[in-house]
This record gives structure tokens, C-alpha cells and sequence, in this order.
């Protein structure tokens, strides 16, 4: 996490790590650090990621659960298009013919460079902070939310700011707005984010 400070860090087959990194992954993706102490020195180094993990299936803490903003289900489901898209990539890799099937892939390398270059200007040029109407709005949510669900805690609201200062970044804005907190909350109230794990204390969260 030290080595991706200030980017992504993406984690496979998160569910095979081992309980002694889960444990050690909980300060970083809480305080941004990481401490070592060894050798009698102590330091603290930066570890300012995001983390993206992908699991199946899905079996994790309840306090580490707590510290990722979304958890998202993802379905396997037949697509055609997507399907030959799939195969066909496959295919190519071990012949020496290539399928028309696949331009479809190759002609989306320049909006994959155009993404990238967008993201690169929305970080380096916005810095979105709250605004008066939203702060509001985002305040009577969580109560209201606390009323129905005891259970939430202030890591609930803190992932609802940061998901908001997101989509604020994406619309190349200096200030949230409620736009932006209505898009988080389709987002969070949609059927394919899995939410409400701070009940769970420390049972293992399987789905």
C-alpha cells in the first residue's frame, strides 16, 4: 500500500489472503499510514490509495468490511456481445489469426487514453468541498438513516462525503452539490451494493 501511495491499489482474490494481512491491511485503509516499528525505530509511512479487491466469494470482517466504501455484486450473467468479445480475445491469443470480431476492442484504445488523461486533469485540478444546501442534506440523510438502522456509524457518512467529493471531481467541480449527493444515493440504495456490515461486529460477512 506504501508502494501505490498517491494511486489504486487493486488486490485479486482477496478472500485467499491470509488473517495476519487482513489485520495489518485495517490501519492503512483507516489512517492513510502505515507503521513499522522494527529494530527499535519507529516510522510512519504514507499509504494514500484507494483499494479496489475483487473476491469470490466474498468473505470478509466486519471491521474491514466497514472500511471500504462500496461493496459491489457483480453477475455472471449470458451476454451475447460481451461473450464473443470474450472468447474471441481468447482465441486470438493462441492463433495467428486475427478475428474482425475484436476491433470492437482495439478501436476503444483511444477513449481508453482519453479516460485516462481526464482523470489525471480531475485530480490534479479539483478539490470539491461541501456546500451549504448539501451539508444539510447529507446531515438529515444520516440521521434519518441512524433512525432506521441504529447500527450505522460515522464510517457510513464518511463514505457518503467522500462518494460525493467523487462524483463532484467527475463533473469538473470545486464544490458538492446536491446533484452530486443524489447520484450517491442511487448508488448506495441501488440492488447491487451490499451495505449495513457494521451490525455484523466481528462475524464474517459470505455472500
Amino acid at each position: 500500500m506504501v508502494l501505490a501511495d498517491g494511486g489504486v491499489l487493486c488486490i485479486d482474490e482477496f478472500d485467499k489472503m491470509d488473517k495476519k494481512n487482513y489485520e495489518s491491511i485495517l490501519e492503512p485503509m483507516e489512517q492513510q499510514t502505515v507503521t513499522i516499528s522494527k529494530a527499535g525505530i519507529h516510522s510512519s509511512l504514507n499509504a494514500r490509495c484507494s483499494v479496489f479487491a475483487v473476491a469470490n466469494p466474498f468473505t470478509i470482517s466486519a471491521p474491514l468490511a466497514s472500511r471500504f466504501d462500496i461493496i459491489l455484486r457483480i453477475y455472471d450473467k449470458p451476454h451475447q456481445k460481451y461473450d464473443r468479445l470474450a472468447a474471441t480475445h481468447i482465441i486470438n491469443n493462441h492463433s495467428n489469426f486475427k478475428s474482425n470480431d475484436e476491433d470492437d476492442i482495439n478501436d476503444d484504445d483511444d477513449e481508453y487514453d482519453l479516460i485516462l488523461n481526464y482523470i489525471d486533469i480531475v485530480k490534479q485540478n479539483f478539490n470539491p468541498l461541501l456546500n451549504e444546501e448539501v451539508r444539510k442534506e447529507i446531515v438529515n440523510y444520516y440521521v434519518l438513516e441512524r433512525n432506521i438502522r441504529p447500527h450505522l456509524t460515522v464510517r457510513y457518512l464518511e463514505s457518503i462525503i467522500r462518494l460525493c467529493e467523487a462524483n463532484a471531481k467527475l463533473r469538473c467541480s470545486n464544490e458538492v452539490e446536491s446533484i452530486d449527493f443524489k447520484e450517491v444515493k442511487e448508488i448506495i440504495n441501488s440492488k447491487y451494493i451490499f451495505k449495513d456490515t457494521t451490525h455484523l461486529n466481528n462475524k464474517q460477512l459470505l455472500f
